[in-house]
C-alpha cells in the first residue's frame, strides 16, 4: 500500500505513523506558527527601529543643509576680494 493511499483512506493511521516517527502534522504546524510569531515580533521591532532611523535622518538632513548654507556663505566671504575679516572684541 502506498503512502498516498494510507494518507487518503486512513488519515488517523497516517497521523499515528508520523507521530511515532516524530513528524506529527500538528507538531509541524505548531512549530511553524511559533516561528511565524517570532518573525512577526522581530519585524515589529525592526519597523520601530526603521521609523526612529527615518526621524533621525530627517533631523540630520536639516542640520546638514544648514551647515552647507553656512559653508557657502563663508566660502563667498573668503573668495571675495573686497571683504576683510574683523577681529572680535572678546
Amino acid at each position: 500500500m502506498s503512502r498516498a493511499t494510507i494518507h487518503n483512506r486512513y488519515p488517523r493511521v497516517a497521523e499515528e505513523i508520523r507521530t511515532a516517527l516524530g513528524q506529527g502534522h500538528r507538531e509541524k504546524i505548531v512549530k511553524g506558527l511559533e516561528a511565524q510569531r517570532e518573525m512577526h515580533d522581530i519585524i515589529k521591532e525592526l519597523r520601530i527601529e526603521i521609523n526612529g532611523l527615518k526621524a533621525m535622518k530627517v533631523k540630520l538632513v536639516s542640520i546638514n543643509e544648514s551647515l552647507e548654507a553656512e559653508l557657502r556663505m563663508l566660502r563667498a566671504i573668503v573668495d571675495s576680494k573686497n571683504v576683510k575679516a574683523l577681529k572680535s572684541r572678546g
